[in-house]
């Protein structure tokens, strides 16, 4: 079953631009799977939670588990799974920007 924040992704998933999306912190709940089956979206999953992380590797996502993405790929858009602790939410902004081709998208 979809979390909360994943619905609200899936029911404005037409605002989403064709081109590569990076899930900030993704629940490991089927969202992924979901846009994926999109096919116009070149996914990328990076989660600091290693049970998360885990668990989407399981279903055989490309997902990076760490403190910050090993690569320094630019990406059209971004969708921040928001934490509750407010530093992790500012440095997780900080990492989104820094990700992000010029005009690019976050969500």
């Amino acid at each position: 079953m979809l979390t909360a924040p994943s619905q609200l992704v899936l029911r404005n998933i037409d605002r989403l631009a064709a081109g590569s999306l990076l899930l900030l912190n993704p629940p490991a709940d089927g969202l992924a799977r979901e846009l994926m089956a999109r096919g116009d979206l070149q996914l990328q999953l990076f989660s600091q939670d290693q049970a998360e992380a885990n668990a989407l590797k399981a279903q055989r996502l490309p997902v990076e588990f760490g403190a910050v993405p090993a690569e320094s790929r630019r990406y059209d858009s971004a969708v921040l799974f928001h934490p509750k602790e407010k530093a992790l939410a500012d440095f997780l902004l900080f990492l989104a920007r820094a990700r992000l081709a010029d005009g690019g998208t976050l969500w």
